[in-house]
């Protein structure tokens, strides 16, 4: 148990960093897609809505690699205790696989492929910054 609470602690603390650390760069974008999501929501016919149970793997790309990089994080006052180096492929390779799947599910959803991309969008901006703070977490450098 003190290693998943290690990682949820950690992944806050990353979500809390996107949000203070990055301050406007992270709000105003995030702001600004968020209304252009909404407003491409409304506009898709309720009948294509019942397949947007698909796009919930977005999420859980960024979500899986924040709780990585939280739980695997270099701890300093354990410095002989490195992770080994497999632990950096899911950051490393994580943004390629899920623009990968964000562009496969804006295929598969033709009736709403406006807001699948947005939706997409939407999520690489979190799996972005989730990935920054990641890998810095694993690595133990810190900009």
């Amino acid at each position: 148990m003190p290693a998943i609470d290690r990682a949820l602690r950690n992944f806050g603390a990353f979500l809390a960093s996107c949000s203070i650390d990055g301050g406007l760069l992270f709000w105003m974008p995030c702001s600004f897609m968020l209304v252009l999501l909404i407003g491409s929501f409304l506009r898709v016919p309720p009948a294509a809505r019942r397949q947007f149970w698909v796009l919930s793997i977005l999420p859980a790309f960024w979500i899986f690699i924040g709780l990585w990089g939280g739980y695997f994080r270099f701890d300093w006052w354990h410095p002989l205790m490195r992770p080994p180096g497999w632990v950096g492929w899911p950051i490393e390779y994580g943004l390629w696989i899920f623009a990968l799947a964000a562009l496969a599910l804006i295929v598969h959803l033709k009736a709403a492929r406006a807001f699948a991309l947005l939706f997409a969008a939407f999520n690489f901006y979190f799996m972005w910054w989730m990935t920054l703070f990641a890998g810095m977490a694993v690595t133990g450098i810190w900009l």
